[in-house]
């Protein structure tokens, strides 16, 4: 049975798979890309803080948990504005309105990917 920061790694894992295979396909879905990017961060932040035995608030902004994390691990100072960059992806594209654009979901792509391989490691320590 896994632990409960490992149910999250998986299931951030997952959404960034499903990130990379959109991408990967060349479909404009643009809006999904960069709302599974930051989906990941927000479950990998999560299981950080999981497993250092803290509590988790329900929330989206990636800014408030990388400083719960910074809390914990002041190397999360360096993700700050990586963190505050993809929050806007947890909400801004899922209604009607606005759009993310090719080059938006490439950033926030890249970017996750950046921050999911530091969270990684620290999860791993």
């Amino acid at each position: 049975m896994k632990s409960l920061h490992e149910e999250w790694v998986l299931k951030a894992l997952k959404d960034f798979d499903t990130a990379k295979l959109i991408l990967d396909s060349g479909k404009d879905y643009y809006d999904q890309i960069c709302f599974l990017c930051q989906q990941s961060i927000e479950k990998l932040l999560k299981a950080y803080l999981i497993k250092n035995n803290k509590e988790i608030s329900k929330t989206h902004d990636l800014m408030k948990l990388t400083v719960d994390c910074k809390n914990i691990n002041s190397g999360f100072s360096e993700w700050e504005k990586v963190a505050i960059s993809l929050t806007t992806y947890a909400v801004d594209f899922r209604y009607p309105g606005e759009s993310a654009t090719k080059e938006e979901a490439h950033d926030s792509f890249m970017l996750a990917e950046k921050y999911l391989n530091f969270i990684l490691l620290e999860i791993k320590k």
